[in-house]
């Protein structure tokens, strides 16, 4: 379940960096894509600020 939440919000946050691409083809058609790319899942890794381990810590917390 956390892993569907990650991936909308993934989603979520390619469309509002470029709605036109909501979902990347692959490969990447340019380095400026691949670097925006790139940069948006390393907010999922762990540890990082939406990662599951932290996003399933903020969901105990809160009950």
């Amino acid at each position: 379940m956390l892993g569907m939440a990650q991936s909308l919000l993934a989603k979520s946050l390619g469309r509002v960096g470029d709605p036109t691409h909501a979902i990347p083809p692959c490969p990447l058609p340019t380095p400026a894509a691949f670097a925006a790319h790139t940069r948006l899942l390393s907010w999922f890794r762990p540890g990082a600020p939406f990662g599951v381990h932290r996003m399933a810590l903020a969901g105990k917390a809160v009950g």
